[in-house]
């Protein structure tokens, strides 16, 4: 029994390692009420990033809950108007990896 739970941890570890390795978290995605947060990023990586990527390349969108400087999570009380990070998990690693490096040289 004991053997079988160590196996099914590191089952679960590993399944979590090859989402983040797949995975982008995206700030300041603004989409507008009646556009997705996936159409937004697509649109945004095609015509600014120029790199082709389409929804066949995205497995899954995720908006994320915001946190404050020190990273614990902001509370409901405050009234906070900044977007809510996104994070976009690519199908396959070298697209996330191709956004990755062309966003790098863009921004930074």
């Amino acid at each position: 029994m004991e053997l079988s739970a160590t196996r099914f941890g590191n089952i679960a570890q590993d399944f979590q390692h090859r989402i983040r390795l797949n995975s982008l978290e995206v700030k300041n995605l603004c989409p507008r009420e009646d556009q997705s947060a996936s159409y937004v990023f697509l649109v945004f990586v095609n015509s600014v990033l120029r790199v082709a990527v389409d929804d066949s390349d995205i497995d899954h969108v995720q908006l994320l809950d915001r946190s404050d400087e020190n990273g614990t999570a902001a509370t409901q009380d405050k009234q906070d108007h900044r977007p809510r990070p996104v994070l976009i998990t690519f199908t396959c690693y070298r697209t996330r990896k191709q956004v990755y490096q062309v966003g790098l040289r863009i921004c930074f």
